[in-house]
């Protein structure tokens, strides 16, 4: 097993038990929890979000990816849309009258 999967691992498991725990101290109304819940699950969250970045930087990638690329205005895309036909209809065993 590599570094970065044996990172991700630990992280991942110690984030999602966190978020989990957290989760379920806010929806019990039975464990009067509520507030210390949320504040769990956002500490698990935050865990996960470094795992991400973590895995990122181990992968020798850039951290943060710059979304120039992927949000274009729709202008400067060349979206073609087709018209299709529609399919002939076939008599069987599903098809009513």
């Amino acid at each position: 097993m590599s570094k970065k999967n044996f990172v991700s691992l630990i992280l991942g498991t110690v984030g999602g038990i966190l978020f989990a725990l957290g989760m379920c101290m806010a929806m019990i109304p039975e464990w009067n929890a509520f507030t210390q819940g949320v504040i769990i699950g956002c500490v698990g969250a935050v865990i996960l979000l470094i795992m991400l970045l973590v895995r990122r930087k181990m992968e020798g990638k850039p951290i943060i990816v710059k979304l120039s690329g992927i949000l274009r205005p729709a202008q400067e895309r060349s979206i073609r849309w087709s018209v299709r036909k529609p399919l002939p209809r076939q008599s069987g065993l599903w098809q009513s009258a």
